[in-house]
């Protein structure tokens, strides 16, 4: 398990394929800040800081909001497009998110199904596969987001059972050396 207090922490080095961060605390600690800027620096051109990688943000809470990613996105890339114009701004951004994908999920199985298709899938339309091996981040925002919202899904269905899926799952992805996971939980 590895703690930071600040958004100034560079996931580029030392965060390495098979990877798995938790990132934990009480609410207001500024944990989904912290992961965004994580996958925006996963995501960034070099030029930025960036690592140019493919990553997919798991916002199973539902606070990512637009305009915030927009915000900490643009300031990270003013610098380098500092003095090329709008139209530069533009373009770097639209690349940049074509490197990340939001999966919102509202309960472990959509979770689960979406880990599976866009992290662990085999076939060509994973995340995971689309830049010849190049490994993903995938960001989870929170672990926990699902237990208040399942504790009555009939027997056999639980979230115990599709917890333990998920969690198969994530290990799969970071045990074939596919990509990192940062998580957040409460």
């Amino acid at each position: 398990t590895t703690t930071t207090t600040t958004t100034t922490f560079i996931p580029m080095r030392g965060l390495a394929p098979g990877s798995v961060v938790e990132v934990y605390g009480p609410s207001g600690a500024a944990k989904s800040e912290l992961l965004l800027h994580m996958v925006l620096t996963w995501v960034l051109p070099a030029a930025c800081g960036g690592g140019e990688r493919r990553a997919v943000y798991f916002d199973n809470e539902f606070r990512l909001r637009g305009a915030r990613l927009k915000t900490v996105l643009d300031a990270r890339l003013a610098p380098a497009c500092c003095g090329r114009g709008d139209t530069s701004l533009d373009r770097v951004r639209a690349e940049v998110l074509g490197r990340l994908t939001v999966a919102r999920c509202a309960t472990t199985l959509e979770f689960l199904a979406a880990l599976e298709v866009l992290c662990c899938g085999s076939d060509d339309s994973s995340v995971a596969t689309e830049d010849h091996g190049t490994p993903v981040l995938c960001a989870v925002d929170s672990l926990a987001a699902f237990v208040w919202r399942e504790d009555k899904v009939p027997d056999g269905l639980g979230a115990p059972s599709l917890t333990q899926a998920a969690v198969r799952a994530i290990a799969r992805f970071v045990g074939g050396a596919r990509g990192a996971v940062v998580a957040a939980k409460p």
